[in-house]
C-alpha cells in the first residue's frame, strides 16, 4: 500500500510505525516462548502423603493352602492392591517369624516394596514359629520415635500365628497409647490346614499331622487391648476393603521438605508487553494514503 501511496503522490509514514509495531510485538512473544530466566532463588519443595508400615508373618504355616492359593500368597496380593489404592505415600516392610526384622525402611520406591512382596517366602526366616511380640513391640517403638512428628501413620500386621500368649501387657499398653492406627489382619481358617515341610506334611511326635489354625478368639483379645482394629483373610471372606478407607480416612501430612534453588522465568514480562503493543495495534487506525 505505500508503494501505491508513492506511486499517487500521498505516501504515508505512519505504515512504518504498524510495521515496527507489529514485528515488535512479535518478537517480544517470541522471546516469552523462549523462557528466559534471570536471578535464582530459593524455594521449598513438600512431599505429602502417609506413612505405611506392612509386617508379614513368614513363619513355616503361611505355606498352609486354606486359603486360596496359599495364605502367604493370598497376603502378598492383598498387599500390593493396598499399595496400589494409595498413591504418594511411603512404605515400610518388617517381616517376622518368631523374631522380627525391618527390610525396607520408610520409602517411596513402591517398585522396590512391590518387588520385595512379591519375593517374600518362608524360607527367608531363620527361626521357626510364631510370635506376636516381636512385631507389635517394634512398630510401637517407630510409633513413639515419631510421637512429635506431624506423620499420619497406619501399620497392617499379617499373621496366621498362635503365640498370642506371648505378647506383653506392657507392649499392649504402650501400644493403646499411641495415636496411631494399627490394624492386624488374620490370615487363615479356624479349620485350619496341613503345615508342609519340604512340600510334605509335618508329622508331630505322636505320628499325627501338624494342624495350623486361625485362633480368631486370642487375635480379638490382642485387638482389643491394643486398641487395633481386626479384619480376617481367608478365600470366603475378605474385608481388606475397609483397610482401603481406613488409609483414604487419614489425613495427608507434610513428609519432606526440600529446599530447591530454581531460576527465575521471567517470561510472563515478555508476554505481557507483547499484549499490549497487540491491544495499541488494534485500537489505533491507520490511514495508509488518501485518494
Amino acid at each position: 500500500m505505500h508503494k501505491i501511496g508513492k506511486q499517487l503522490g500521498k505516501p504515508s509514514k505512519a505504515i512504518y510505525f504498524k510495521f515496527f509495531l507489529r514485528i515488535t510485538y512479535l518478537a517480544l512473544m517470541i522471546i516469552a516462548l523462549l523462557g528466559p530466566s534471570f536471578g535464582i532463588s530459593e524455594t521449598e519443595a513438600r512431599s505429602s502423603g502417609k506413612d505405611i508400615f506392612f509386617a508379614v508373618d513368614l513363619s513355616a504355616s503361611m505355606d498352609c493352602t486354606d486359603v486360596s492359593p496359599s495364605r502367604l500368597e493370598k497376603v502378598k496380593i492383598e498387599i500390593t492392591n493396598l499399595i496400589e489404592q494409595s498413591k504418594g505415600d511411603r512404605y515400610g516392610v518388617m517381616v517376622f517369624s518368631s523374631k522380627a526384622y525391618w527390610q525396607i525402611p520408610l520409602t517411596f520406591d513402591v517398585n522396590l516394596v512391590k518387588e520385595f512382596i512379591a519375593g517374600m517366602n518362608t524360607d527367608m526366616m531363620p527361626n521357626p514359629g510364631s510370635n506376636l511380640e516381636a512385631p507389635l513391640s517394634m512398630i510401637q517403638q517407630k510409633f513413639s520415635q515419631n510421637q512429635d512428628k506431624t506423620r499420619s501413620q497406619i501399620a497392617f500386621v499379617f499373621t496366621d500365628g498362635e503365640s498370642y500368649s506371648e505378647v506383653t501387657e506392657e507392649t499392649l499398653s504402650k501400644m493403646k497409647q499411641e495415636q496411631k492406627q494399627l490394624v492386624i489382619v488374620g490370615v487363615g481358617t479356624e479349620v485350619g490346614s496341613d503345615i508342609l515341610e519340604n512340600n510334605s506334611p509335618l508329622l508331630l511326635e505322636d505320628g499325627s499331622l501338624a494342624i495350623s489354625r486361625l485362633d480368631l478368639n486370642g487375635l480379638k483379645e490382642v485387638s482389643r487391648n491394643a486398641n487395633a482394629k481386626l479384619y480376617t483373610l481367608s478365600s470366603e471372606q475378605d474385608n481388606l476393603e475397609l483397610a482401603v478407607q481406613d488409609i483414604k480416612n487419614l489425613k495427608s501430612a507434610v513428609i519432606d521438605r526440600n529446599k530447591l534453588m530454581v531460576a527465575n522465568n521471567k517470561f510472563q514480562n515478555f508476554l505481557l508487553a507483547a499484549f499490549i503493543l497487540v491491544a495499541l495495534d488494534i485500537l489505533i487506525s491507520t490511514k495508509v494514503f488518501q485518494i
